[in-house]
């Protein structure tokens, strides 16, 4: 969060999550975190998601 200059407070409010939620991500203690609450943080900081299909296994 620090590279992207916001606060968790900030980052909480455009997510639309409690700052409790951020705080728990940043230290690891997130339990239960929803895919969407997930992918809603990491579009805020300016990530996606991506998924690729693996190899298939031999």
């Amino acid at each position: 969060m620090v590279e992207e200059n916001i606060s968790i407070r900030e980052l909480a409010k455009q997510a639309n999550v409690s700052p409790t939620v951020i705080q728990k991500l940043r230290s690891k203690d997130a339990e239960k975190v929803t895919l969407t609450t997930f992918t809603s943080v990491l579009r805020c900081l300016g990530y996606q998601i991506k998924l690729e299909k693996c190899p298939a296994l031999q």
